[in-house]
């Protein structure tokens, strides 16, 4: 009897090889991670929320005064849909609170930053106002 060719043992052999890495499953990614839990997602939506722009709000309480920070407190904020996407409900729903509340915190902190800026622009016109008025006499 003849021997097997060498060049069919090694093309069975990674045959086999191959058929028994197909077989056995791979972990994803999805089954490895942890869901997240409600604490989890409350405390990246405060740090999300934490990092929102408010340059705008600045302006608005600079402009509007008292009534640019009650805008800013009224105004609900939202987090960019990115940042939602993968979350379960139960998350969804804390990220969301915990978000709307550390920026809502942010944007009317920085409406009254506005605000005090504005009041003290303002009276400093009228103090240089009032100071040159009694100055000029006719």
């Amino acid at each position: 009897m003849k021997s097997v060719c060498p060049l069919f043992k090694s093309v069975a052999a990674m045959t086999v090889i191959a058929l028994l890495i197909a077989m056995c499953p791979a972990p994803s990614p999805a089954q490895t991670t942890e869901p997240e839990t409600a604490g989890d997602a409350c405390a990246r939506g405060t740090m999300d929320g934490s990092r929102a722009d408010t340059g705008m709000w600045f302006f608005v309480g600079c402009a509007l005064g008292l009534t640019g920070w009650l805008i800013a407190y009224i105004v609900e904020p939202s987090p960019p849909a990115a940042n939602l996407v993968g979350m379960d409900s139960t998350s969804t729903m804390h990220y969301l609170d915990c978000y709307k509340r550390a920026a809502k915190q942010k944007q009317s902190g920085a409406a009254l930053g506005g605000c005090a800026v504005g009041t003290g622009v303002t009276l400093a016109i009228y103090a240089v106002i009032v100071a040159t008025a009694s100055s000029s006499s006719y």
